[in-house]
């Protein structure tokens, strides 16, 4: 089954395997609460998100597809040279288990699946409280969106 479920669901199993940096509860579908109501022992998290676009097709006999899943990274703010080289270090974690020999583009192994490529969505972001006063506050995540553009065969 190729759905749209079953890719998160495969994306997500695929991250949980990055132990160094994610405890499970950390990579979830749709949790975008979690940033919210979650402590940030769980920092940091990955949300994997429905996708705004989508392309189903039918070439000659066979049915093709494609998927643009996007995932959000979320690191917790703790100081700024700590914070971020955590953030790159997670996102460059990301992007070497994808980068992977065998079943690293299948999302989790999932059989007519390619990953095709992985983007930024957005440039790198900071979550945090908002100052009243115009003082300037420090965040309390840093963030960035991807998407996996997954091709189905």
């Amino acid at each position: 089954m190729r759905s749209e479920k079953s890719i998160q669901e495969g994306l997500q199993s695929a991250i949980r395997t990055l132990t160094e940096y994610f405890e499970p509860e950390g990579v979830g579908i749709n949790t975008f609460d979690w940033l919210f109501d979650t402590s940030i022992y769980y920092s940091p998290f990955f949300i994997i998100g429905n996708s705004d676009d989508w392309r189903s097709q039918q070439d000659a006999k066979s049915n093709t597809g494609f998927w643009y899943v996007p995932g959000t990274l979320v690191v917790e703010f703790r100081r700024w040279e700590e914070s971020l080289n955590l953030f790159r270090d997670v996102r460059e974690a990301i992007l070497t288990y994808f980068d992977g020999e065998n079943t690293s583009r299948t999302a989790g192994g999932l059989e007519g699946v390619n990953i095709r490529r992985i983007r930024p969505v957005n440039n790198i972001d900071y979550i945090g409280p908002e100052s009243e006063s115009g003082e300037q506050v420090l965040p309390v995540y840093i963030t960035q969106t991807f998407i996996f553009e997954v091709e189905l065969f």
